[in-house]
């Protein structure tokens, strides 16, 4: 097959041996798929192929390594022949904060293991997911209970074009990959004696015992990156060793980068500090005083076109979606602009783009900084979706060992609404309140939670659906919690 490399590269710059070297690296993990090519069975398509080449790059912006995979077009497998169930669950990130502030508050160690080549590390058989095989590397891992061809990959050498490649593990691109990696490593942490969490299903936790001393591990699974949470540096040193003996990991040490996050701990202060600053390289830039402008109304581009664009030298849809990151993960106070930004992906231009960088301004300006309705029934409504959130988070915090005995606070701008909560009499004016959105009337009686009236001029909600002035959006910026920290 090397033989035919060049073949299969394309359009891959050949100037340097990296793209070679990975490549040759991602060929012998392919192998493991099919080592022998087989007749089709009739009545059954094979499904194509191609090579992904990427740069994986690091938080600071800076090369982390090249990457070739063999990826079976998966957008063509038919549900009950190709496929059956795909669903496979992700570590939500407010589990990945609240991992991270534990971990700092209680100053636990922080380590991270990374799988390479995930979803290769799957067996194909005809039977059941939860079958498994020895494995080296994490999606090759899983069990698919399919028979799947694959048309030979570009670059193979091959007399007869009409044998084809029969899957023996599972590979990039098909759509149970995922579902069963993250089954292959779930039932190889329930092995080690880890149990998972029943409100989240990708946190693990173990309860270890070292010279009489009671240890919790954790373990958060996001995909392939495993991020490892303890006391005890013997006991994660351990299980780093029990997973390199089951997977091919990549050992990075302590926790310095989760998601294309730059992470910084400060364990006598007690503060965390994520950062994407040098990502999008602005770490030079002036500095804004709000990330929008209230004065600039955006238009569409008239006449753009797929080529037009493809030629922009600016990555105008990259910087939008790396915002988007931050919003879910650490910046809500940029939630409104990044959502102007998005309306603009098809049919943007040099001025959109320069939007898009005063909000990497204002964030160069806050960079140590961490994390419309007025009815009653749609005021309670509202307060009901928050309380649910936290009361998860209190599920999740007692089944981590740190139970809450005191009400969570909870604010709401709306008296009528807060009447209701607290008063358990009904009238014509409430009487048609779905009951699932009394779930905070019950919360309330039951002091899992406090309502407190909240004005107008506090509402922080201002700050992630309008354009503010800079002294209003600071006030309300300062209100959700993002501030400075000195590490």
């Amino acid at each position: 097959m090397m033989g035919g490399v060049r073949c299969a590269l394309g359009g891959a710059n050949m100037t340097t041996k990296w793209w070679l070297e990975a490549h040759k690296y991602g060929v012998q993990h392919a192998m493991r798929m099919f080592p022998k090519l087989k007749e089709k069975m009739q009545r059954r398509r094979a499904l194509g192929s191609h090579w992904l080449f990427d740069v994986k790059y690091k938080a600071d912006g800076t090369v982390d390594r090249f990457e070739v995979r063999l990826v079976v077009q998966g957008n063509t497998q038919l549900y009950g022949i190709d496929y059956r169930e795909v669903f496979a669950p992700v570590a939500r990130y407010e589990s990945l904060r609240l991992l991270l502030a534990l971990a700092t508050i209680q100053g636990l160690y922080l380590h991270q293991k990374d799988v390479s080549i995930a979803f290769l590390n799957g067996v194909l058989n005809e039977r059941l997911y939860l079958h498994q095989k020895d494995v080296s590397t994490a999606f090759l891992n899983g069990v698919l209970n399919e028979s799947i061809y694959m048309r030979q990959p570009l670059g193979f050498r091959s007399e007869n074009r009409t044998l084809v490649c029969k899957l023996q593990k599972s590979l990039y691109g098909l759509k149970q990959a995922p579902r069963i990696w993250y089954e292959v490593v779930s039932a190889f942490l329930k092995v080690l004696g880890f149990v998972r969490c029943k409100k989240e299903h990708c946190l693990y936790i173990k309860r270890w015992e070292v010279n009489g001393v009671k240890h919790l591990p954790f373990v958060c699974v996001y995909v392939d990156d495993l991020t490892i949470a303890g006391s005890h540096l013997g006991s994660i040193n351990d299980l780093k060793a029990k997973l390199s003996e089951k997977f091919t990991m990549k050992d990075l040490g302590e926790l310095h980068y989760l998601l294309k996050m730059e992470i910084k701990r400060n364990l006598e202060k007690k503060t965390l500090r994520l950062s994407q600053q040098k990502k999008n390289k602005m770490k030079d830039c002036t500095i804004a005083p709000t990330p929008q402008a209230k004065s600039v109304d955006l238009e569409k581009e008239a006449n753009i076109t797929p080529d037009k664009i493809a030629a922009q030298p600016f990555d105008y849809r990259g910087l939008v979606g790396s915002l988007m990151y931050l919003v879910s993960g650490t910046r809500p106070d940029i939630a409104n602009t990044v959502r102007d930004l998005s309306k603009y992906l098809s049919c943007y231009n040099k001025t959109h783009f320069r939007a898009a960088q005063r909000v990497l301004k204002y964030l160069k300006g806050t960079s140590k900084s961490g994390k419309d309705v007025n009815t009653a029934e749609s005021e309670l409504v509202a307060t009901s979706e928050g309380v649910r959130e936290a009361m998860w988070l209190r599920l999740l915090l007692k089944w981590l060992g740190y139970g809450q005995w005191l009400p969570t606070h909870c604010w709401c701008y709306n008296t009528a609404a807060i009447s209701i909560i607290k008063d358990p009499c009904s009238h014509s004016s409430t009487k048609h309140i779905g009951i699932r959105h009394l779930y905070v009337r019950d919360k309330h009686e039951a002091k899992c939670i406090s309502v407190t009236y909240c004005s107008t001029n506090d509402m922080i909600a201002d700050a992630l659906t309008k354009p503010l002035t800079q002294g209003q959006f600071e006030k309300l910026r300062l209100m959700m919690g993002v501030k400075d920290l000195e590490l």
